[in-house]
């Protein structure tokens, strides 16, 4: 019975029109959600943070994105420092998971597209890596599929943003994974398929490791040109710079945040990558984007 009504409970959230704010909930995540971890702090270069036409940029995603949600979003000193930024979620996490659907209604969060948001200036976080991030994750290995992930890049361009890579130390020892089969997970990813497979905490396995130290560090911005209508070798030169950079930032705190032995690895994806629906919306996506011609 119990069963029965949870999953009836869990049903109803993500079939019911929506939420009300609660701008007490969202507080209550913000204070309470760093005490679950070791230690979760951000860094880096927040002085060059700017309020607007600010990308930023999130690696790795992880299996729950600790680093985005508890350093990011619900963080009290991102906020300050960078004042309004929409958190962009894949549109199918915004509104099938009962947790995020509940998040995002108490964050007042709206149907919007990338290039809606751009085009007036606001600030921008997404994680390039998506689901694809999530399966090739390994405990104690700091990977990323980045290597022909674009469209982000273009639409900096097109828009003349700053560019900040941002990177969290740590996220790989959230949860131990499942490292077989990755060729054959990461090829159902491009069909929006999760095939991550992890636990963590011994007594409530879903949890993630309570002994883990999230550390994201924010990278100085790549300060790109305004092109309205850039090349494809325009972005090739600057997905270029931008991974440069975030290596760059990447072996200058791994020291910091001890892990000096760690190497970032970054991957590419394997098929031919789908192109970005431009109408969807808060969210867009979180699997494969690539830049629209």
């Amino acid at each position: 019975l119990a069963a029965a009504g949870f999953a009836s409970m869990l049903t109803w959230m993500v079939t019911t029109s929506g939420f009300a704010r609660r701008p007490g909930f969202i507080s209550i995540i913000g204070k309470h959600l760093a005490g679950y971890y070791k230690q979760a702090e951000l860094g880096g270069a927040l002085s060059t943070i700017q309020p607007r036409k600010s990308f930023f940029a999130f690696h790795p995603h992880g299996c729950l994105s600790a680093g985005w949600t508890v350093n990011g979003a619900f963080n009290e000193e991102f906020t300050r420092a960078a004042g309004r930024v929409n958190w962009m979620i894949d549109p199918n996490l915004r509104t099938k998971n009962p947790f995020f659907r509940l998040v995002c209604d108490a964050y007042e969060s709206e149907e919007r597209a990338f290039h809606t948001l751009m085009k007036r200036g606001e600030s921008v976080a997404f994680i390039p890596g998506g689901f694809e991030d999530a399966t090739v994750m390994l405990r104690g290995r700091e990977r990323t599929v980045i290597q022909n992930r674009k469209a982000f890049v273009k639409y900096c361009l097109e828009y003349g943003y700053r560019l900040h890579p941002v990177w969290t130390f740590g996220e790989s020892d959230t949860y131990h994974t499942f490292g077989g089969l990755q060729g054959a997970r990461v090829w159902l990813n491009q069909y929006k398929v999760p095939t991550v497979v992890f636990f963590g905490n011994p007594l409530v396995p879903f949890l993630p490791l309570p002994s883990s130290r999230i550390l994201t560090y924010v990278g100085p911005p790549l300060e790109l040109p305004h092109i309205m209508q850039p090349t494809n070798a325009d972005v090739e030169k600057w997905h270029a710079a931008y991974i440069e950079a975030l290596t760059q930032m990447f072996d200058r705190y791994k020291a910091e945040a001890g892990y000096p032995d760690r190497e970032i690895e970054i991957f590419a994806c394997p098929w031919p990558l789908m192109p970005l629906a431009l109408g969807e919306t808060i969210g867009c996506v979180d699997g494969c984007v690539a830049p629209r011609d």
